[in-house]
Parts: structure tokens; C-alpha cells; sequence
């Protein structure tokens, strides 16, 4: 039960549940949080494919300290705000969790209709995005008792780069860094899977449950 109350008030009120005091930045349980987003966005994208599961999960994995690196560039070289980057990472972090719900559910919506159109996967992916964000603002704010205003501001430019690379991943195929939705067409989970095309000619980025390129 206290962990059912905890994914809710992660989900619904992020300010009281990054306020109580058993949450101090440590970097376990987070980790825990995106090991499980990773591991079963590549399972619904890559299904039985070996190689495309290892990649997938890996992709994921990285996606990870690279947001959390974008967030404390801006923190500490834009807002000259005195913070560690570990506090940042582990709040970052805790977005795993709408991501993994999201990859679920549009693992399981994609393989009953037979996958999204590239402009639902969008508006797909920014549902996802958007729920991430107050999560990192509030956490992020307790990590650095900066205002939630403050935080808010200082985010907005890496998170429209995050939206920028998201909408290019979803219409021209590429492989998204923050929620990972199913590109043009795709199906199942949202992460990419990378095989080897045809002849040998380059990499084609797959979905499971429908396919379609990402």
C-alpha cells in the first residue's frame, strides 16, 4: 500500500512527494525505476530479436544521464545554481515511471488496433512528456531549494530540445532520448528497436506489436 500511495503521489501531487523527508536524492531507487522502463520498453519493441533487446534497452539506459546532464548544464552554467550532479540525475530519474506507463499502455492499445498514425504518436509522446515535467521541476527544486518558478524557467529551454528531438523522432524515424514513442506508423512499446536492414543497407529503427518505422 505505502508503495501504491507513493506511484500516486509521484504521479498526481509531485511537490508533496519530493517534500517528504524519506526522499534525500539517493540515486537506488530511481535507477530501479528506469532499469524497469528500459527493460520493458525493449521487451514490447523488441520482443524475441536478441540484438534489437540489448540495443533498446541500452538506448534507453543512456537517454538517462544525458537529460539529466542537459538539466544540469542549464542549472549550473545558466542559472549559476550550486548543485551536484547526482541529486539531479536521481530526480531525473523518477520520470521513469509516466514513461513506463506509457509504454504499457501503448504496447497494449498499438497491438490490438495495429499501431499509430505518426500525428497520434506525437500527440502520444508530448501526453508523456508533459506528465514528466513536473516531476523534474519539483524535483529538481528540492534538490536545489531553488522556487518551483525559478526551476521552471530554467528548464524551459531544455525541455522544448527535448520536445524538438522527440517530434523528429517520431516523423523521421529516429530514435527519441526522452519518452520513446513508436515512430511513423509504429506499433507496440514505446522505444525503438535497431536491426540491420536488407543487404546489409543501414539500420532500420523497428517497433514490436505492429511494427512500423520509428
Amino acid at each position: 500500500m505505502e508503495i501504491t500511495n507513493a506511484t500516486k503521489t509521484l504521479l498526481f501531487t509531485q511537490q508533496q512527494f519530493f517534500r517528504n523527508e524519506s526522499f534525500h536524492g539517493r540515486i537506488a531507487l530511481p535507477a530501479l525505476l528506469i532499469i524497469l522502463y528500459a527493460g520493458t520498453a525493449a521487451v514490447f519493441t523488441a520482443g524475441v530479436n536478441v540484438s534489437g533487446l540489448a540495443g533498446n534497452f541500452v538506448l534507453n539506459l543512456i537517454a538517462w544521464p544525458l537529460v539529466a546532464a542537459l538539466f544540469y548544464f542549464f542549472l549550473r552554467v545558466m542559472g549559476h545554481v550550486e548543485c551536484g550532479y547526482v541529486p539531479v540525475l536521481a530526480v531525473t530519474g523518477y520520470a521513469a515511471v509516466p514513461l513506463l506507463i506509457g509504454t504499457v499502455l501503448t504496447g497494449i492499445i498499438s497491438s490490438t488496433v495495429g499501431g499509430f498514425s505518426g500525428v497520434l504518436t506525437a500527440l502520444m509522446s508530448a501526453a508523456i512528456l508533459l506528465w514528466c515535467i513536473p516531476i523534474w521541476v519539483y524535483g529538481i527544486a528540492a534538490v536545489t531549494n531553488l522556487p518551483v518558478k525559478s526551476v521552471l524557467v530554467l528548464l524551459i529551454i531544455p525541455v522544448l530540445l527535448i520536445f524538438a528531438v522527440e517530434l523528429w523522432g517520431t516523423f523521421a524515424g529516429g530514435t527519441s532520448p526522452a519518452s520513446g514513442m513508436p515512430g511513423n506508423g509504429g506499433g507496440g512499446g514505446v522505444s525503438t528497436s535497431m536491426t540491420r536492414g536488407p543487404a546489409g543497407g543501414g539500420m532500420v529503427m523497428g517497433t514490436g506489436g505492429g511494427g512500423g518505422p520509428r
